[in-house]
């Protein structure tokens, strides 16, 4: 048996050891047993962990977890099974045989913060469904918490104010304590933040848990940071927030907005505890050490849905905002004040300003579109344009760019606009702006000179989304033309505003692969744009930039291939680590991020609200190739399991594995029993690229086997209840 041993590590184990050992993660203070796996052993074992310390007679299931990345964990989500784990005690692991493989404990309810003691560990290995051990080792361990402070205690603790706040009899509105922590009983309006006057000096890593799956949310600031950060709940979670000097500082929790979009519903404020581990100073200084960036990132902002659910009626929100992209390393950040033919998102004199409630888009397969009154009153109170340009003065080195959709008009709904409902011979196919007729690019010339007149001092398009409106490529390249003069009329001191484009590359969206409805090369011949954003909505998610690359060699113009930011993308952390490499590996300028408020201000989605620390390293070429290294040293010691990626389940979108703790040889894909798709290397994706490789199989109820190849063996993992959707937008 190995003997107790600390030392820092934050990314995982990866120490070769003979039998078992219990070691504590210096930044969490969570527990990491090694154990060895019997050669003989079948390809499924179940592994059961017990504690008990010192003194007590009786043992207690430990709360523990196969080994999973932060990348498997961001893609089960609400699906992981933590907490049953940690009850039982017990996980299951798959192809372990004669391997050594690592537990996870959550120590944060289970040893005593603030004190340092000994105890005992067990593990017992068995055959899945049979109660005859492999394996059975004891470990015995000792702990020194001492420096660790738990905040899991709210009403009636001296250090949480205004304790007024809580509810007296646990029934009327304000906070209160139930079983899984804090929580609030809700009312029409927000309940009091709470603060932690923690009294805590020198640096510590914070950690947050927010109890329970779809139903939990809340949101957390340090007095000095500028901006709140949400975190979604994820019942046996531990969110890792960031590592802070806390001196003069206090803690405020704060009820989201977004609770109140039905009073007293499941979804309501709620936080089991936040964790302050301390970390050495010189640790500290070390892991946030930021060297100059050698790479752009670009991140798209829509306030729209920004202010869907979120309290935006003064124009000072917006300096969160800003505040928010700055500290995720962004300095481009591209606002879409609206689309061709819809309402805008400003008060703007030409087209009709959303004033009023508003409807989102329905989940996929759903009919029903959530509704707020959110955005309109943003609209209504605040000028938008002004607002976030003053916030990006404060922030040295971030430019703000001014966005327009090139369509929807969202003809027959709320969003449609007033150009929509009076001259729809604008637009083809009843929704999107047609750019082969003058009259149509005269009126979106019309809403970039107003908002140039409002001060914008960049400009951006986005083709993207909504391509359809693009039939041939001249009357695209006379819009460009015609923007790029219109802007250069505004220019000041002798610099031009800059115009940034999105387009769809070729294999999605309707753009057949060379049909030359996008001619990005003319743009760059011309000197049209600024920056360059190819991109993929759903049909080609790993398309080379180098093309883009280099047409705009020694041009000055900047490619900055764009990464899909929601559920859809690759999956934080790895995966979009490695799609980003790949781009630098190309030649690519930087990255831009679709929909990167979903990580930064945690609009549209409460999946992954927090990622900074990822989109931070995008900044650093360096960075980003560390990272990609670690994890590809960690993929083997991670627990072996196949994780399915297929969170918008649409034709048109693809599905992606994230394969851990095994190498494959091959992956085969087969749907309800037929061969679909074969790869033999990452990206483990199923189908080839393009709108004319959509899948072809759609409905529910289908099953969806993968098969992988590893060590002459073939090992298959099945996903019932496999469903596609048919893309009829797209």
């Amino acid at each position: 048996m190995k003997r107790f041993l600390v030392f820092w590590l934050a990314a995982g184990l990866s120490a070769c050891l003979s039998a078992a050992s219990l070691t504590f993660d210096a930044l969490s203070a969570d527990g990491r047993i090694r154990y060895l796996v019997p050669a003989g052993a079948p390809d499924e074992v179940t592994v059961a962990a017990r504690y008990r310390l010192e003194g007590e007679a009786e043992w207690r299931p430990a709360a523990v977890n196969k080994y999973r990345s932060a990348t498997a964990l961001t893609v089960l989500r609400w699906r992981a099974p933590l907490a049953a784990e940690q009850k039982a005690g017990m996980v299951t692991e798959w192809l372990a045989a004669g391997r050594e493989r690592t537990l996870v404990w959550r120590t944060a309810r289970q040893l005593p913060a603030g004190k340092a003691g000994k105890g005992e560990f067990e593990v017992v290995v068995s055959a899945a469904g049979q109660d005859k051990p492999l394996a059975r080792y004891e470990i015995p361990f000792a702990y020194d918490l001492r420096g660790v402070v738990l905040l899991d205690r709210f009403q009636g603790n001296p250090s949480v104010f205004p304790q007024s706040a809580f509810s007296p009899d646990g029934k009327a509105p304000g906070w209160r304590e139930a079983e899984d922590g804090l929580e609030v009983v809700e009312k029409p309006a927000l309940q009091q933040a709470l603060m932690w006057d923690h009294q805590l000096s020198g640096y510590y890593a914070l950690h947050v848990a927010v109890p329970r799956a779809y139903h939990g949310e809340i949101e957390l600031e340090l007095t000095g940071d500028g901006f709140t950060r949400r975190f979604s709940g994820l019942d046996g979670n531990e969110d890792f927030w960031k590592i802070a000097k806390l001196d003069n500082t206090q803690l405020v929790i704060r009820q989201p907005n977004r609770t109140l979009l039905k009073i007293n519903d499941g979804l309501r404020a709620r936080l089991a505890y936040v964790k302050c581990v301390p970390v050495p100073k010189a640790v500290a200084e070390r892991l946030l050490a930021a060297s100059p960036a050698d790479k752009m990132v670009a991140g798209y902002f829509e306030p729209y849905s920004w202010a869907f659910r979120d309290d935006v009626h003064r124009e000072s929100k917006f300096l969160e905002a800003a505040l928010a992209y700055a500290e995720a390393g962004v300095t481009l950040v591209d606002m879409q004040v609206g689309r061709a033919g819809s309402k805008t998102m400003y008060p703007s004199r030409i087209e009709e300003p959303l004033f009023g409630t508003t409807k989102g888009d329905a989940p996929p397969g759903s009919r029903v579109m959530p509704v707020s009154d959110g955005t309109g009153r943003m609209v209504m109170q605040c000028n938008i344009i002004a607002a976030m340009k003053r916030a990006s003065r404060v922030v040295d080195g971030q430019s703000l760019h001014i966005n327009f959709g090139a369509a929807n008009n969202y003809r027959g709904g709320i969003l449609e606009g007033r150009a929509s409902r009076r001259q729809p011979d604008l637009f083809r196919d009843r929704f999107y702006l047609d750019y082969s007729k003058p009259e149509a690019r005269a009126y979106l010339l019309s809403l970039y000179r107003e908002v140039l007149e409002l001060g914008a001092e960049n400009l951006s398009i986005d083709f993207c989304r909504y391509p359809h409106g693009v039939t041939e490529p001249e009357g695209l390249n006379i819009f460009l033309r015609d923007l790029r003069r219109l802007a250069d009329g505004y220019a000041k001191d002798g610099r031009r505003p800059k115009i940034l484009i999105n387009f769809p590359v070729p294999g999605n969206k309707g753009v057949a692969w060379k049909n030359g409805k996008f001619q990005p090369e003319m743009w760059v011949k011309e000197r049209l744009v600024d920056y360059l954003v190819p991109r993929d909505f759903s049909g080609s998610p790993f398309f080379d930039a180098t093309a883009y690359v280099a047409m705009a060699k020694g041009t000055g113009i900047k490619v900055l291939p764009c990464l899909y930011g929601l559920s859809g993308g690759q999956p934080f952390p790895a995966e979009a680590l490695r799609r980003i490499q790949q781009f630098y590996r190309q030649g690519a300028d930087g990255v831009y991020i679709y929909q990167s408020d979903a990580h930064i201000v945690g609009s549209m989605t409460g999946l992954r609200d927090f990622d900074a620390d990822t989109l931070r390293k995008f900044t650093h070429a360096a960075e980003v190739d560390a990272a990609v290294a670690a994890d590809e040293r960690e993929l083997e010691d991670y627990s072996a399991e196949v994780y399915l990626h297929y969170p918008e389940p649409y034709q048109s979108a693809r599905v992606l594995l994230r394969i851990e703790g095994i190498r494959p040889e091959k992956v085969e894909f087969f749907v309800n029993g037929k061969l679909v798709s074969t790869r033999t290397a990452w990206p483990w994706v199923m189908g080839e690229p393009g709108f004319e490789n959509h899948y072809t199989f759609l409905g529910a109820g289908q099953t969806l086997k993968v098969a992988v190849h590893v060590g002459g063996r073939v090992h298959v993992r099945e996903f019932k209840e496999f469903r596609v959707l048919r893309s009829t937008a797209f």
